[in-house]
């Protein structure tokens, strides 16, 4: 199927919306494939910094001043984060919500 578009990108060219839609797919997965692969080294660093401190013996822990429970506890933090913003998140959409049903419950005449 073709047909003729108006965005800028196309320039009013004639496209065929098949191609224009497996390459905005494509771009998608590229892009999710991209962020998938930078978090995977990213954890895969911290995981080798995690498992470094953890060789390390008691004396050497405490002349750098952390301990053992410092090293999971730091190893968890990444989690909180994620937790703490998908709370955030959910607070802010509740928020939203429940400004929306106030306005329409202001409007209706009782």
């Amino acid at each position: 199927m073709t047909i003729k578009t108006t965005s800028p990108l196309t320039f009013g060219k004639t496209v065929d919306t098949r191609k224009s839609m497996i390459i905005w797919l494509s771009s998608a997965f590229l892009s999710k494939f991209k962020t998938w692969q930078k978090t995977f080294r990213k954890s895969r660093i911290d995981r080798a910094a995690i498992k470094s401190l953890l060789k390390l013996s008691d004396k050497e822990l405490r002349d750098i001043g952390i301990s053992r429970a410092d090293i999971f506890w730091a190893s968890r933090l990444h989690e909180i984060k994620t937790l703490r913003l998908n709370y955030k998140k959910l607070r802010e959409k509740t928020v939203i919500k429940r400004a929306k049903n106030y306005e329409t419950f202001k409007h209706t005449e009782i």
